[in-house]
């Protein structure tokens, strides 16, 4: 509820502008049997994720509330593009979405970042060309580059070897530990720049 009114207070939201509900995710999936395009999980907090949001039984709930074209997409904050956390909830949406693909935001891969991942039952595609002018010594650092980056960096995660997420197993809180371990790392080491101490 604070969440609610915070917005409300300080970003301007206005309660014609969103219904809002007040609730556990997954509760609210179970509990209420609409149909909806889109279902976005972005449940990240002080790098670690609610575990009963991200295995095989919360994704088949979240599979049976999405319509016939409909996205499930989810923020992962994770360690680098490979990092086992993505590829483990990417073996797990797998389970009931055919295609499954990562849209990292962060780069270089191998450092601390979030990515997006996108599941459905049809393949992605883009629904419009963006203009990519890779030629312009500036691109790279424009925000047309940060509109398509995500996109054309997208990547199916390699599944092998790693465990699907059950409600019965399932390790992403020792994994978000790790997470926070480097988060905590950078901010020392950005603190030690600056000559500061934490």
């Amino acid at each position: 509820p604070t969440v609610v009114e915070l917005a409300q207070r300080f970003f301007g939201l206005k309660a014609k502008e969103a219904t809002i509900f007040v609730d556990d995710a997954r509760k609210f999936l179970k509990t209420h049997p609409q149909t909806y395009d889109l279902i976005l999980i972005d449940v990240f907090g002080s790098s670690s994720i609610p575990f009963h949001l991200v295995t095989r039984e919360a994704f088949a709930l979240a599979a049976l509330r999405l319509r016939e074209h409909g996205v499930l997409a989810m923020n992962v904050a994770a360690r680098g593009w490979d990092d086992v956390i993505v590829r483990s909830i990417a073996a797990t949406l797998k389970e009931h979405f055919r295609h499954v693909i990562a849209l990292p935001i962060a780069e270089p891969p191998n450092t601390l970042g979030n990515l997006v991942l996108l599941a459905r039952n049809e393949p992605f595609t883009m629904l419009q060309e963006l203009e990519r002018p890779y030629f312009l010594p500036d691109y790279r650092f424009s925000p047309q580059y940060q509109r398509v980056h995500a996109w054309d960096n997208q990547f199916e995660p390699d599944i092998t070897g790693v465990p699907v997420l059950t409600d019965d197993r399932n390790p992403v809180d020792l994994w978000s530990e790790q997470i926070n371990l480097v988060c905590r790392r950078d901010l020392h080491e950005y603190w030690r720049e600056l000559g500061l101490r934490w």
